[in-house]
């Protein structure tokens, strides 16, 4: 007797002390995570507010006055951005500061400082230049081809202006296509969007940049609000974008002169290819690129790029454009029931050229300084037809106007801008 209930207390403890193992772990699973807010207490610096100042022309009623008589208003949008360079270099959105008047970064401890437009991408992003006293905190770059669906992220912007906030969600899927460019493949997150946190950065759990937040969906149009669907630039887009304006003062996309379509069941069925579909059927070859020369025709199917497997149009496009120019790769080919491989030459993507010519690399030459400790940091003019045109300033107006404003100049930082006119000075009169 003495031997068996020693043996089932035994058996007993035993089994109490599993059901405290279990009900230790079960409570540890039940354990909320780590804070983030440690974490993000450093990475607040290297976060920006932006105002942006764009002049719009009304649409005048029946009964308006006429067009030249009609004033334009001044409208403020805001969005946000981050620091990538301690000189000052900031990157947002570009639908963020298009057509801008004036732009404007606050910087977290509330700094105001004026800012330079100095490139905008086709893809959605824009680079900022803004001048301070000292070193600016600068973010760290994380890795998007590393991100997988699921991973914690948390978003920082200004939603709808309102100031500097925090969102946290994970990742909900990659290489989403919201029709914005032909090279599509942004990050999407439940962590809340908002207008005004355009250009905000997506940070991983550790603090790094893995995408810039761009765009959301919401049923009732962008004044509805979050619904959990935001979409980021990944960041390694970002940075070739940012590489490249460095190095060249613009985008060099590469580019081999196909048009290309998608491949559908009916297609692969015509032309012989193994289920299941795959690849971009060439749809066009324009005459005297690189496709043309490397003998690739209307109908052929791309399969591979170099070591890239290509299953869609975007991903055909991406993996050209990242090419370094000059660089001969190979391109294997589906063509009338056989597989063919040819060499192709990536060159610049002409259409890229062109759309750089219209935002030129930056430029120091005849930029505005302020000549002594007692300049404000303003060029003035009298007001000329040409002026009244440009700034929109009003038939009769006197004064004098301004044409140029020293960034973070004690002007800047008043808020003065182009296109203000002076009418006194200390309670005098200025004609």
């Amino acid at each position: 007797m003495f031997d068996v209930a020693l043996r089932r207390t035994t058996l007993l403890g035993l089994a109490c002390a599993a059901l405290t193992l279990l009900a230790t772990r079960a409570i540890a699973a039940e354990q909320p995570p780590e804070p983030i807010s440690d974490l993000v207490a450093t990475l607040l610096p290297a976060v920006v507010n932006i105002t942006v100042i764009k002049l719009e022309q009304p649409t005048p009623a029946a009964h308006a006055k006429p067009a030249s008589t009609v004033e334009t208003p001044r409208k403020r949008y805001f969005g946000s951005g981050f620091i990538v360079d301690p000189s000052g270099i900031i990157i947002t959105n570009r639908h963020v500061v298009e057509n801008a008047y004036e732009v404007t970064v606050f910087l977290n401890d509330n700094t105001r400082l004026h800012a330079t437009v100095l490139y905008q991408a086709r893809l959605d992003m824009a680079i900022l230049q803004v001048h301070y006293e000292k070193l600016l905190p600068a973010i760290k770059w994380g890795d998007s081809n590393i991100v997988r669906p699921g991973d914690p992220v948390f978003a920082i912007g200004n939603p709808l202006g309102i100031g500097t906030t925090v969102t946290a969600g994970i990742v909900s899927a990659l290489d989403r296509d919201i029709h914005e460019t032909a090279y599509d493949s942004f990050i999407q997150t439940d962590a809340a969007i908002n207008p005004g946190n355009s250009g905000g950065p997506l940070f991983n759990a550790a603090g790094a940049v893995i995408g810039m937040d761009t765009a959301l969906y919401s049923p009732g149009g962008p004044d509805t609000g979050s619904i959990g669907l935001g979409f980021a630039i990944p960041s390694n887009d970002v940075q070739f974008i940012l590489n490249e304006w460095r190095q060249y003062g613009r985008i060099r996309a590469g580019w081999i002169g196909v048009v290309g379509q998608p491949v559908t069941p009916d297609i692969a069925d015509a032309a012989g290819l193994p289920p299941p579909p795959r690849g971009v059927i060439v749809a066009a070859v324009d005459a005297g690129s690189p496709a043309a020369a490397a003998d690739i025709q209307q109908g052929d199917i791309i399969m591979k790029v170099g070591d890239e497997d290509i299953d869609q149009v975007r991903a055909l496009n991406r993996v050209i454009a990242s090419t370094p120019l000059g660089k001969t790769v190979l391109v294997r080919l589906w063509r009338k029931g056989t597989s063919v491989a040819v060499q192709v030459t990536i060159v610049e993507d002409p259409s890229e050229l062109v759309a750089s010519k219209a935002t030129p690399a930056p430029t120091n030459s005849g930029a505005l300084t302020r000549l002594d400790a007692n300049d404000i940091g303003v060029r003035l003019s009298a007001i000329t037809a040409a002026l009244r045109k440009q700034y929109h300033i009003a038939a009769g107006q006197k004064g004098v106007v301004i044409t140029d404003v020293v960034p973070n100049s004690i002007a800047a930082n008043r808020g003065i801008r182009r296109g203000d006119v002076i009418v006194k000075f200390a309670d005098q009169p200025v004609t």
